[in-house]
């Protein structure tokens, strides 16, 4: 047992709402992909998975500069099993989230440096200190959804589609969070409700 480690609570619950805010987005998403599986050269007994992996769809412009998206989904908590806070939690703002984005980005590191893949680490401390990545690929889908509206709507649109997808984001780390304290055998306790299509812009704007 390593409690100076913090191991990432299972993302069961976080996998959802992110596959729901990329097909919003326009993206054509795979789940629990494994690499080996992907356009990235490895070797075929790599058993390494990627929680998804998303390629933007003939009408998405696509973040990232239009490559496909590999992302891992972590929630971290900031105490050990026993109680204790973790080493930097409690000095440093999102110190233990940045020391598990760290351990991805070498767990993954041929992701991180090829060209044809943006590696991303959707990660979340218990308590909700976000990673960088999950900031920036939100702002960058945004501001690509706000296009489809008219050029006059496309301030309220943003807006709007940033509430909506932090909505849904935030609430699937509360998910997440709840599966880890519930699981039992292995199994998942909470439901995953169906993916649904995007909702238009004008139910959007009225829901604000």
């Amino acid at each position: 047992m390593h409690e100076d480690r913090p191991n990432p609570w299972p993302p069961c619950g976080a996998i959802q709402p992110w596959r729901q805010v990329l097909s919003e987005a326009g993206y054509r998403i795979r789940a629990e992909r494994l690499l080996r599986d992907t356009h990235i050269q490895t070797g075929p007994r790599d058993q390494r998975r990627m929680d998804l992996v998303a390629a933007p769809g003939p009408r998405s412009v696509g973040a990232r500069r239009g490559v496909a998206l590999f992302a891992d989904i972590t929630v971290v908590g900031v105490h050990t099993k026993r109680g204790n806070a973790r080493p930097t939690a409690a000095t440093t703002d999102g110190g233990v989230l940045s020391q598990a984005v760290a351990r991805k980005r070498r767990t993954y590191a041929d992701v991180v440096s090829s060209r044809e893949a943006a590696f991303l680490v959707l990660g979340c401390e218990v308590y909700g200190r976000w990673s960088d990545d999950a900031i920036r690929l939100v702002r960058e889908l945004v501001a690509l959804k706000a296009r489809e509206a008219p050029r006059s709507l496309q301030a309220c649109a943003r807006y709007a589609w940033a509430q909506r997808w932090w909505a849904l984001i935030s609430i699937g780390v509360q998910c997440a969070i709840a599966e880890a304290l519930l699981r039992h055998g292995g199994h998942d306790l909470q439901p995953h409700p169906p993916q649904d299509q995007a909702p238009p812009l004008a139910d959007i704007l009225t829901w604000l």
